[in-house]
């Protein structure tokens, strides 16, 4: 096991999308392993053809939550979900979107977590560049803000729903997406930061994969939004 430790802030920001939430998230530590991803890849070339314009803007606008950070674990991902990591990766210092000044290790969780939906659905993807691949096709508003939609031009995973706030996606529903092998990415650590989530441990704790922390489970009641892609 490695460790390495940084410091940064987990952001929130203004959303983009008729009812497709835009999110600047932060940020973690060091590298994850990949699990085997089944075939056949689509690559980012392949997607591009797909491609729409991205939703209209609304207003709806969350608190902001600073996230400090601390030592990183590198682990691999449960439940065969690939695990990627915001920091100590190639990618790490990639401007996030067109935001000048931001990496995908400060602010990259959210977009971190979408890639490890589509590289495990097929996608031949991974941080780095699927973050180029929005950055050229409608997939951030506002400079580094994701469009939750904009992924479904992959053709693997659809993001099909978003519920808002604490408890908005009964427990009941999320075992159900998870057993459906849906991908669903969640707000935790107060609103500052996204994660995948990759299973059930019992009671209301759930198996993650973390971006950006050490954490590998949060519980329902630490979980807010939830983004969910069949």
């Amino acid at each position: 096991m490695r460790r390495a430790a940084s410091v940064a802030v987990c952001a929130l920001a203004l959303l983009a999308g008729s009812g497709v939430e835009a999110r600047r998230h932060g940020a973690g530590m060091h590298a994850g392993a990949v699990s085997s991803v089944p075939a056949p890849a689509v690559s980012v070339a392949e997607a591009t053809a797909a491609v729409v314009a991205p939703p209209a803007p609304e207003t709806h606008l969350f608190a902001a939550a600073a996230v400090p950070q601390g030592a990183q674990i590198n682990v691999e991902g449960p439940n065969g979900w690939v695990l990627y990591k915001q920091c100590g990766e190639s990618w790490s210092n990639d401007e996030l979107g067109t935001a000048a000044g931001v990496t995908i290790c400060d602010a990259g969780c959210a977009m971190s977590s979408v890639s490890m939906i589509l590289r495990t659905k097929g996608a031949n993807v991974n941080p780095g560049t699927l973050n180029s691949w929005l950055r050229e096709h409608g997939g951030y508003e506002g400079g580094d803000l994701l469009v939750w939609s904009a992924p479904n031009a992959f053709g693997v995973a659809k993001m099909t729903n978003y519920y808002h706030g604490s408890a908005s996606m009964s427990q009941e529903a999320l075992q159900a997406a998870i057993s459906a092998g849906h991908g669903v990415v969640v707000n935790v650590r107060n609103g500052g930061h996204w994660v995948l989530v990759t299973g059930h441990a019992g009671g209301s704790t759930y198996t993650v994969n973390d971006p950006g922390f050490s954490v590998n489970s949060y519980t329902y009641g630490e979980m807010s939004n939830f983004v969910v892609y069949a």
